[in-house]
């Protein structure tokens, strides 16, 4: 049966650098139920290292975990990719940390990466700066993703930086895109390139308190990876109902 459940399918751990050390699995899990969130999607910047212990602190709870990562390739644009499972995602994630530069991260600078466990124990830290761009193209991540059964979905494309339209100035007509996330319906619903798309919005959330800022409303007959390809895609059915 269908019925609608509420995403936000862009939320960073404490692995990247940028965001809060608060931003543990299990508070994130705590946060998402305590906001009515059904879905959630831990994309980290560059790396899916957290994204398992986020799922096994979500084990019993009303909230599920899609695996992702948003990843910046060499134009400097953010992409979200999902993933239907761990092993996928783990493949994907080997593949984008061979094309990060070998630059090392300045913690005093731009912030710890942690690895953790659910419970939120430093298991390591990432050495890698992740914050770098990927030494791989827009078309390429998209066709790497597509070869591992992933999905990808352009992030914030209305915003001047790290989005699509800001750094190359179109949407490549190869690449069949059919939905995007934006970070302002307004200015997005102004914007000629993204004519004949459809949105979803999401929050980034880079602090505890900013999860389920934005949000997305799908109507799936189920939570799985197949059913949330449809519902973005608008197809069988499925849909994104409404934005908040």
């Amino acid at each position: 049966m269908l019925r609608v459940y509420t995403s936000d399918l862009h939320i960073h751990s404490c692995l990247s650098p940028c965001a809060d050390l608060e931003m543990a699995p299990k508070d994130i899990v705590r946060r998402a139920a305590e906001e009515g969130l059904d879905i959630i999607s831990i994309t980290d910047h560059n790396s899916g290292k957290n994204v398992e212990a986020v799922i096994q602190a979500a084990e019993g709870s009303p909230v599920s975990i899609f695996p992702g990562m948003e990843v910046q390739t060499i134009e400097e644009v953010h992409i979200l990719t999902f993933f239907k499972d761990l092993n996928a995602l783990r493949e994907w994630d080997e593949i984008v940390y061979e094309g990060l530069p070998d630059v090392p991260n300045n913690p005093d600078y731009f912030g710890d990466q942690p690895i953790v466990n659910m419970e939120g124990e430093i298991l390591g830290f990432e050495e890698k700066l992740l914050l770098n761009s990927v030494q791989m193209t827009v078309d390429q991540v998209f066709k790497e993703v597509e070869r591992w059964g992933g999905y990808c979905l352009p992030a914030h494309v209305d915003r001047g930086s790290f989005g699509l339209i800001g750094q190359l100035g179109f949407i490549p007509s190869n690449l069949n895109i059919v939905a995007v996330e934006v970070h302002d319906l307004h200015r997005a619903d102004q914007l000629t390139e993204l004519k004949g798309l459809r949105f979803i919005t999401s929050s980034d959330a880079h602090f505890l308190s900013e999860v389920g800022g934005r949000r997305s409303d799908l109507l799936m007959e189920g939570v799985s990876f197949s059913e949330l390809k449809m519902a973005l895609e608008g197809r069988k059915g499925r849909e994104i109902v409404s934005l908040r």
